[in-house]
């Protein structure tokens, strides 16, 4: 055999080689991790998600959410007649935030699985949904008895009571009312698109937009002097990492 045929040959079974593995299916990666977060109507909410791949279209997670809920009617404010005052939210009972277990079924809504583009997906989900209370604590402006100074007392917000707004300095430190946590147990439904891309295929980034509705069977007590509800909607849309294996 010539030294050309030779040179020839091993290029060309070269050449193959490289094609056959450019053109082979690649590996469908059945388990993925998200975790990130997001901004909505109501408030925030960091998430964390485990899925299982079905197939190319499909794929079912578990996730958890935990996030701030406010009140449509919550708005925060600050009393000028003090310098360096606190902010506050004037009738507001009960600080709440929203905790969410639940299951959700993704589907493929395009073709692009494996290459370096975009993926959309659509997502619908349910589950536990419950909400947390915190009592709210505020600084209260007091004068001491021989007028010498001025004293600033922490005491749980009470709408009967507490009717003065001059006299509110603002907020008291988070810690107060921690030891009176309630929850109230609900559920939720959940929809939303992503929309995820990557350079590599066992990582990839996402857009997530959606709606959710979290459902109890009582009024949520968190303000005073406004209508309180057993349903909240929330617009979001947030950003996630993720990785597949």
């Amino acid at each position: 055999m010539s030294t050309k045929l030779f040179v020839f040959l091993i290029v060309f079974q070269t050449c193959f080689a490289v094609q056959a593995q450019n053109t082979a299916e690649p590996v469908l990666l059945k388990r993925y991790f998200t975790y990130g977060g997001n901004i909505n109507s109501r408030g925030w909410n960091a998430t964390f998600r485990y899925g299982i791949q079905s197939d190319e279209k499909s794929a079912t997670d578990f996730f958890t959410d935990f996030g701030r809920l406010r009140h449509e009617k919550e708005v925060r404010i600050v009393n000028a007649s003090f310098n360096n005052p606190k902010q506050y939210v004037f009738g507001r009972i009960n600080q709440t935030f929203v905790w969410r277990v639940g299951i959700n079924r993704k589907m493929v809504l395009s073709d692009i699985l494996f290459n370096r583009e975009v993926l959309v997906n659509f997502n619908l989900g349910t589950g536990f949904s419950g909400m947390v209370l915190k009592p709210v604590y505020l600084e209260i402006y007091k004068r001491s008895q021989d007028q010498s100074k001025d004293v600033y007392a922490v005491e749980r917000y009470n709408p009967s009571i507490h009717t003065d707004q001059s006299v509110i300095y603002g907020n008291a430190a988070f810690t107060y009312g921690l030891d009176e946590l309630k929850l109230k147990a609900g559920g939720f439904l959940k929809a939303s698109f992503t929309f995820e891309w990557s350079n590599e295929n066992n990582q990839f980034k996402s857009i997530e937009t959606g709606i959710v509705a979290d459902f109890y069977n009582n009024k949520i007590p968190i303000m005073a002097f406004s209508e309180n509800h057993k349903t909240f909607i929330s617009l979001y849309a947030g950003f996630n990492l993720g990785n597949r294996w």
